[in-house]
């Protein structure tokens, strides 16, 4: 398992050889409850955080999340991804943020509110990709943390919170895939 058989040319036998994939760990954080946050410092999103320990320095992780979130009309939040290894301390990913410009906040994704009727009973969504680079074999954990503006946001939820049957409960993730540098 986990071989085949290769050639060697012309003439020579063949031998068995280790199946090469660039594909080399997958792994899923899933929120389904909800989750209210106002912060100006940052929060994380629980249930959100997802590890693995890359097989080598120089792999890559090739991360992805979705958040579903709800706010008010005038709602201006971001999210950041977060980042620790080993036993270390979170801290955001600083190639995962946007450009520096101004008193703007540096975000991986916005979280922000579209103007109009009802958007106290809409749930919104944003999502973002990013490979990075931890040059590590330590264990590398990620997080999804929001609340930097002070707005009044909820996780997998409208702001009325309300539960008839026009209302949806999405769910939030954050996926992880370690890419072998032998395919980047």
């Amino acid at each position: 398992s986990g071989q085949f058989l290769k050639t060697q040319g012309s003439g020579a036998n063949p031998t068995w050889a280790d199946v090469g994939g660039g594909l080399l760990q997958y792994k899923q954080s899933v929120k389904t409850g909800q989750q209210s946050i106002q912060s100006t410092s940052g929060v994380a999103i629980t249930g959100t955080e997802v590890s693995l320990t890359p097989a080598s320095a120089s792999n890559k992780i090739l991360v992805r999340g979705t958040v579903c979130y709800g706010g008010n009309t005038n709602l201006y939040e971001s999210g950041k991804l977060y980042r620790k290894i080993a036993s270390g301390s979170y801290a955001v990913v600083s190639n995962a943020i946007g450009d520096a410009d101004g008193s703007a906040t540096r975000s991986t994704f916005p979280m922000q509110g579209a103007s109009g009727g009802n958007t106290d009973w809409k749930v919104f969504t944003s999502t973002f990709e990013f490979l990075d680079t931890p040059n590590t074999t330590s264990q590398v954990y990620y997080q999804i943390y929001t609340g930097f503006a002070n707005d009044s946001l909820r996780i997998n939820e409208e702001p009325q919170t309300d539960s008839g049957n026009y209302d949806t409960r999405p769910i939030t993730t954050l996926s992880i895939s370690e890419l072998s540098s032998t395919i980047l």
